[in-house]
């Protein structure tokens, strides 16, 4: 039988330009090791989103890819992965909730917790699957925003400020907090201290470009 270390269960080589997340230290040990964040912009105002987890896969609940993935509230409440960017210098902010089942939800708001409702239009891909026994990963393709425009002219690219995030539910319940940051003493994924993560969204058409900080 194969040893917990054995090469199988060992940490692989992070997501290029990859962003460590950490758990919140008011909660217990989570079966998640580690769990890296990369984001990229795909061109005409387009991201893609991937998280990789490594740890105990078998004591984390998360749901299998369901047949038909649609829009639904309260992804939260067990394992979901986030995107939350705001733009600029901006109060208002988006949050995007990827579930591993498929569901996803994407908000607005016009300032902290505040004037929240649906993002329209709004369309997210996810795919999620597992590398083997101990690493599992989610991508997730949205549109994020399309360009501001200055006395008419529609910018080229904008600078947004990201908050790449997840909750993860292990198989007894429990709710771990992952986060790049962690502003407060409790878990606030809204909090404008998290979104720490530049990103240049472009809004030409061009190639991924992955994102390094």
């Amino acid at each position: 039988m194969p040893s917990p270390e054995s090469a199988s269960s060992a940490p692989r080589e992070p997501l290029r330009g990859a962003i460590a997340l950490a758990p919140h230290p008011a909660f217990g040990a989570s079966p998640l090791r580690s769990l890296h964040a990369s984001v990229a912009s795909a061109g005409g105002g387009s991201v893609t989103v991937e998280f990789a987890a490594h740890g105990e896969l078998s004591r984390l609940r998360l749901a299998p890819p369901g047949a038909a993935p649609r829009r639904r509230e309260g992804l939260w409440h067990h394992s979901c992965f986030e995107l939350f960017a705001r733009r600029g210098a901006e109060r208002g902010y988006r949050e995007f909730n990827f579930a591993p089942s498929g569901d996803w939800a994407a908000w607005v708001f016009d300032d902290y917790r505040s004037g929240g409702r649906e993002l329209e239009p709004a369309r997210v891909a996810i795919t999620a699957r597992s590398v083997d026994s101990a690493h599992w990963s989610l991508r997730a393709q949205l549109k994020l925003g399309e360009a501001a425009a200055t006395a008419g002219v529609a910018a080229a690219a904008d600078t947004w400020w990201l908050n790449l995030a997840a909750v993860i539910e292990a198989e007894d319940g429990a709710l771990s907090y992952w986060a790049a940051h962690h502003a407060g003493e409790k878990p606030d994924f809204h909090d404008r201290g998290c979104f720490c993560v530049p990103l240049e969204l472009s809004h030409a058409d061009a190639p991924p470009r992955a994102h390094s900080r």
